[in-house]
């Protein structure tokens, strides 16, 4: 979809589903979220509630020692997008404050009545 958007639409920024990416961090993750860790708040930290990058970038270095994923290929990979669902790095894009397509999808079934 990101392609397409770019061809057609050039000047529009495409922004990843938060709620996609809390739904697949279970997968490659779910072991960290077990016996009381504090895993999913931490990094939900990172994506909404650090409004500056040199702030986001500390902490996601705290959460890569803290739970020890240095090596993980998915958490690299959702780093490597990060401007594409970190807060701090989405200031400029307008959403209209949708930050999951679940709301968006809401809101097309709503209209199609």
């Amino acid at each position: 979809m990101e392609k397409a958007l770019q061809e057609v639409m050039p000047e529009i920024f495409h922004g990843l589903c938060t709620w996609n990416l809390m739904q697949n961090i279970i997968k490659p993750l779910g072991n960290l979220m077990k016996d009381g860790s504090h895993f999913l708040t931490d990094f939900k930290r990172c994506m909404y509630g650090i409004d500056d990058k040199t702030q986001f970038k500390k902490a996601w270095n705290v959460l890569l020692s803290q739970y020890n994923v240095h090596e993980n290929t998915w958490f690299q990979s959702t780093y490597s997008i990060k401007e594409k669902w970190a807060a701090c790095y989405m200031k400029k894009a307008s959403t209209i404050d949708m930050k999951s397509t679940q709301l968006s999808e809401s809101v097309n079934s709503d209209n199609k009545s």
